[in-house]
């Protein structure tokens, strides 16, 4: 699937003034954030990944019986899929039954396609279930993130990026 060099999804979904969100990690960051939800018994965390509208997710959940855990993302003012099969398959993890709270995902890489960079957004999140016995789907949790869209209309950001790394590590001058 192909999308435009220039998508205006960010310009015409804008962030709602008084809605809170969480923004994904710094994927070179080592903190360890304290849990974007009050219910103590769920944890998801994005991080960026190496450019705009790649991500990876942790999460985080108690006692569940094995199956699948995957990725569901809806733009928060219109409720509009975004990149929805895609999404779930490449964030589904295979989990064996859980009898407490545990890491179920590590660093389990996504896509969003939707947008151009340096337009963000606000998404929902939504983390489901699906029991290997049963078929049945859940979800679990559901959390509002801002997040920043990729493109390759801009590519020099990304490049730079590299660039920076690539010095830090001594293999450019």
């Amino acid at each position: 699937m192909y999308y435009p060099l220039n998508d205006p999804f960010g310009e015409k979904h804008p962030i709602p003034q008084d809605m809170e969100f969480n923004i994904p990690l710094d994927m070179e960051s080592h903190d360890n954030p304290v849990a974007d939800s009050l219910d103590t018994d769920s944890y998801l965390q994005i991080r960026n990944d190496f450019q705009g509208g790649i991500y990876l997710y942790d999460f985080y959940y108690g006692a569940l019986p094995a199956g699948e855990i995957y990725l569901k993302c809806h733009e928060v003012t219109e409720n509009i899929p975004l990149s929805a099969d895609r999404v779930i398959e490449e964030s589904k993890v295979s989990i064996e039954g859980t009898s407490s709270f545990a890491q179920l995902v590590s660093r389990k890489r996504f896509t969003i396609y939707e947008g151009d960079w340096g337009d963000y957004y606000a998404a929902r999140i939504e983390v489901w279930h699906k029991d290997a016995a049963t078929g049945e789907e859940t979800k679990l949790v559901s959390y509002p993130w801002s997040f920043i869209s990729p493109s390759l209309t801009q590519p020099r950001r990304f490049m730079m990026k590299w660039k920076q790394r690539l010095r830090r590590a001594g293999a450019m001058k």
